[in-house]
């Protein structure tokens, strides 16, 4: 059999043409004399010969023994090749080190192949000299089935897996021919599945990383304007997990959802290529991935609802909305949705994948408020902060969503659970990342919210590094002094309840199983009759002494104000919550809660009226509250 030796390469030949046609062979610097040294020590002798392994094309690897020496150290030593670190992977660590340390001999001496200009660069470092760094991190991000990122001591890392070509998710028609479309998209199915693949098994896992060789980069041909360079391109093995140890290259060839380079004799390859070997020839007898039956590829039909929705035509943009709009009922079917961070685009916005309804939807958490870029230098800074800390959180990773309601743009808006159920809107106030949002009242998550922002207050994270508790107290006392009749009086009788009292109550809004509004029997509450009835003489006496100017009336977010009940038609105190703008304010929308009941609806500019001082005098009658 005709073997090459593991650990190392020797000058050869190569096939030159000459202007005749001509082909010959011409022997590489000491190619003669390294043959002649191999030659000298193990031709016609009794040698010992230990198969190491096979690459694709079937050549064997092997080491020898002549007389108590390794002919591959040898040829090291005495400067007649060079150290191969992926075929020397076999024969163990010791042996690799000392055959390492043999190069690394002959390059200081300059002997033979070290003396020569070309390998100058060489004599101080080598590829030989790279292979086997280490990183050792936490993977952030899949790339595509053959890439992806890893963060280890504060930096990002580019990891390439070694000696497997990455199938292709991208499609391009235009430069497919047209027999081979098909065959595209059934490894752009394979790829989407691969992907899936090194997701599942490697988002948040920490992995080791080992070099094995590094590809140059190089210029483009000068005849080829529009190609981009090339760069140096590092190429790894990867291991996870911390008792047994997988490949997970080997892994993703072994279930078809990649293949194995074919290298060339010489070429720098995995400290495992074997395996890959096998692992490919694995896959291929058993149909799996790309090897199987194209008509056993997974269909892969997403609907995209964030299709358009950031798209500057106005036309288009209006369609996605309309669409986004139509499809919330099948949301809102469900409490509950599995689902998978595609992409984050801010720290409270994010692209989600839902499986079970094959769809792709934008959602932006609800009840809170993250710092907004393009606001002030230091908005922009806690912007990208909270976007960073989303990333790490996020990105890429499983939760599950409640989709609650959808804005004007089609973001849809509700809570994200993460990790151990535990909610990430929640976690992004208690860092300091984020502030409770003003345009919530009925939300059944607003009370820990609160509290989250206020801890985060007092241990000064994030955004609220200068908080300044005295100055807001302050402004505060300030605001109720200037507008009394605003305050939400809450506390009336609420706040003179004593631990264990019975108190009479009725419940007026219902939110969720142990969350509600009420009203405290007796007391302030009995006045609400004659409240009422004045509310109604009010807006009559307005009526028909034709006294009220709405020209310079503009309602705000947490204004007191009058609203007349679509149902009733009756007037009666409310906050409002949220506006709905339009192109003239006489057809602005309002959402406002009821402060004397807690229930709440959309009324119309015209439902609206300025609150009087005197109709604001009674403390608001409902009061938030939870089941113990």
């Amino acid at each position: 059999i005709i073997v090459t030796l593991s650990g190392a390469q020797a000058p050869g030949q190569r096939r030159e043409v000459n202007e005749g046609g001509q082909a010959t062979f011409v022997g590489e610097p000491f190619y003669k004399e390294a043959k002649a040294f191999a030659e000298q020590n193990v031709l016609n002798r009794e040698v010992s010969v230990t198969l190491e392994g096979v690459d694709k094309q079937g050549n064997f690897f092997a080491s020898i023994q002549y007389a108590g020496r390794d002919v591959a150290e040898e040829l090291l030593k005495q400067g007649f090749a060079t150290f191969v670190p992926w075929s020397a992977t076999p024969r163990g660590a010791d042996v690799s080190a000392r055959m390492r340390d043999a190069e690394k001999s002959a390059k200081e001496k300059h002997l033979r192949i070290w003396s020569l200009k070309q390998n100058a660069d060489k004599v101080n470092g080598s590829s030989s000299d790279i292979t086997g760094k280490e990183i050792k991190g936490e993977v952030t991000e899949i790339i595509n089935t053959g890439a992806f990122t890893v963060s280890a001591g504060g930096q990002d890392f580019k990891i390439t897996l070694s000696s497997i070509k990455a199938l292709s998710h991208i499609i391009d028609e235009s430069k497919v021919d047209r027999n081979d479309v098909d065959a595209a998209k059934v490894e752009r199915a394979w790829a989407l599945e691969g992907k899936e693949f090194l997701r599942k098994r490697l988002i948040g896992q920490h992995v080791t990383c080992l070099l094995d060789y590094v590809r140059p980069g190089f210029a483009p041909k000068s005849g080829a304007p529009d190609a981009k360079p090339l760069p140096e391109r590092s190429f790894w093995t990867v291991y996870v997990g911390d008792k047994e140890k997988t490949n997970i290259a080997v892994a993703l060839v072994d279930q078809g959802l990649a293949t194995v380079v074919q290298h060339r004799g010489d070429e720098d390859r995995s400290r495992e290529y074997e395996l890959l070997v096998l692992a490919e020839n694995n896959a291929k007898s058993k149909n799996r991935g790309i090897f199987a039956p194209a008509q056993k590829a997974p269909v892969h039909h997403i609907n995209d609802i964030t299709l358009d929705l950031d798209s500057d035509q106005k036309g288009q943009r209006a369609t996605a909305i309309t669409r986004a709009k139509n499809f919330l009922p099948f949301l809102q079917r469900s409490r509950e949705h599995k689902g998978i961070v595609e992409h984050v685009f801010s720290g409270g916005r994010v692209k989600i994948f839902i499986p079970k309804e094959n769809c792709m939807i934008f959602l932006s958490l609800l009840g809170v408020r993250v710092p907004k870029r393009n606001e002030s230098a230091e908005s922009d800074v806690y912007s990208n902060e909270a976007l960073q800390f989303t990333r790490r959180n996020l990105h890429q990773r499983d939760v599950t969503i409640s989709v609650e309601n959808i804005d004007k743009g089609g973001n849809f808006l509700g809570t994200l659970q993460y990790g151990d159920k535990k909610d990430y809107g929640l976690t992004l106030i208690e860092n300091g990342h984020a502030r409770v949002s003003n345009n919530v009242e009925r939300f059944p998550l607003l009370r820990s919210y609160q509290e989250a922002e206020q801890l985060a207050k007092t241990e000064k994270k994030g955004l609220w590094k200068n908080y300044d508790e005295s100055k807001e107290k302050a402004a505060t006392e300030e605001t109720a002094e200037e507008e009394p009749q605003a305050s939400d009086s809450s506390e009336g009788k609420k706040g003179k309840l004593a631990q264990g009292e019975y108190v009479d109550l009725i419940v007026t809004e219902v939110l969720a199983g142990n969350h509600m509004y009420i009203q405290i029997v007796g007391g302030e509450s009995e006045k609400l009759e004659a409240l009422s009835r004045d509310l109604q003489l009010a807006a009559q006496e307005e009526d028909e002494k034709n006294t009220l100017v709405l020209e310079s009336f503009n309602p705000r977010n947490g204004d007191i104000v009058r609203a007349k009940f679509s149902e009733d038609g009756n007037w009666y105190r409310a906050k409002i919550v949220e506006i709905q703008r339009s192109d003239n304010k006489q057809n602005y929308k309002y959402r406002v809660v009821y402060v004397d009941y807690g229930n709440s609806e959309v009324v119309p500019f015209s439902s609206l009226r300025p609150m009087l001082p005197k109709l604001n005098a009674l403390p608001h009658q409902a009061h938030e509250a939870y089941l113990a």
